[in-house]
């Protein structure tokens, strides 16, 4: 099958990380694979190792009009069977150029995130299939007036060979919590919790860790956001991107604080596929996702329950590495790329009108 995969991802997002699975599993199931890309993004750089299997077409800008132009030249070309649309930066001006050139082939938007304005259900309608990553989201978007196209949950997929478990024997405990930094995130509430949790008699003693995106670019703001809670412990903020997996699969548990109803979470998929228990709120997709087998589950905005959530796997070990256990299954059944890849295969075939394909493998590796 010949996929064409429009991921115009600015920065390294959780779209971006999902495209970048996507399109390394599809290869090694044999498919013919092509990227079309924001020109220099963290996407691009990720994907050029794979130039010599795949094609690249870099793309200028989201909103650069040459854009539809070399959509239009790509699917001139007969380059894809099918068109795999990431994110939402220029999603409608490229859907329209499809539906301009070649309207027979069948558009399917991945949306890991629900994006606002007034005229999102006409913007979807674009698109002949979504795929979603939670019941949570597609309930949303079943929700909306005027209606959508049909809508299939498809699991999101995590390098199950990056992310992996280590075994670390921590003093302090390393807890963290790994996400943008802005409000919705919860950092305020993580390091109340973490505060609680130092002050708590009986605990053994942990050493609280954040990372993100965007903490790189303004660390200031991470520390001054430390500074002001006046912690009793260290806090380790981690400004390397290249070395995020590595940092994760050293915590004892992870921590998800959003306050606000998250389709799903890339970071505790990353927690889980190192085989780290993970603290969730209970908000949008989250339950979805972690679920009663792979962590614990406590209310939004509420520091003294995560604090209790915590302290439960800090002073149980057992508990702790179940949960990480389970957590890791989970993952390897349901998130491997490989098992997300033939689901997609299966969607993309029923929409071509095709029999699934056979499985074939390539010679190379591609991890």
């Amino acid at each position: 099958m010949r996929i064409l995969h429009v991921a115009l991802c600015a920065d390294w997002s959780a779209d971006a990380a999902q495209a970048a699975i996507l399109m390394a599993a599809e290869l090694e199931r044999g498919h013919h694979v092509t990227a079309c890309v924001m020109e220099g993004s963290a996407l691009h750089r990720h994907i050029s190792a794979l130039s010599d299997v795949m094609d690249i077409a870099a793309h200028p800008a989201a909103d650069d009009p040459r854009g539809a132009w070399r959509l239009w030249r790509l699917l001139r070309r007969g380059q894809a069977d099918v068109v795999h649309f990431h994110g939402n930066r220029g999603a409608m001006r490229l859907g329209l150029a499809l539906r301009a050139t070649r309207p027979a082939v069948p558009a399917v938007r991945f949306m890991q995130e629900l994006p606002g304005g007034a005229l999102l259900a006409r913007r979807l309608r674009l698109f002949d299939h979504l795929v979603v990553p939670s019941r949570f989201m597609a309930r949303r978007l079943e929700r909306l007036s005027g209606g959508v196209p049909p809508i299939t949950i498809v699991q999101p997929a995590v390098d199950t060979g990056r992310f992996r478990p280590q075994h670390w024997d921590n003093v302090p405990v390393r807890v963290g919590l790994f996400a943008r930094l802005n409000a919705e995130k919860g950092h305020e509430d993580f390091l109340r919790a973490c505060a609680k949790v130092s002050a708590t008699r009986g605990l053994p003693p942990i050493q609280p860790v954040l990372g993100g995106r965007n903490i790189v670019s303004f660390p200031d703001r991470m520390f001054a956001l430390i500074d002001r809670h006046h912690l009793p412990v260290q806090c380790d903020v981690v400004l390397r991107t290249g070395r995020v997996h590595a940092e994760i699969a050293r915590l004892d548990v992870g921590v998800v604080a959003s306050s606000h109803a998250e389709a799903t979470s890339r970071a505790a998929l990353e927690y889980m596929a190192c085989g780290v228990p993970v603290v969730a709120t209970a908000v949008g997709g989250l339950p979805e996702l972690v679920g009663e087998d792979a962590g614990l589950l406590v209310p939004p905005g509420d520091p003294d329950a995560m604090a209790r959530a915590i302290g439960m796997l800090l002073t149980d070990r057992r508990l702790r590495r179940r949960l990480g256990r389970q957590a890791r299954l989970k993952v390897e059944r349901r998130h491997d790329p490989a098992r997300v890849a033939r689901d997609l295969e299966h969607l993309d075939a029923a929409l071509l009108g095709r029999d699934a394909p056979p499985r074939r493998a390539r010679l190379r590796a591609l991890r």
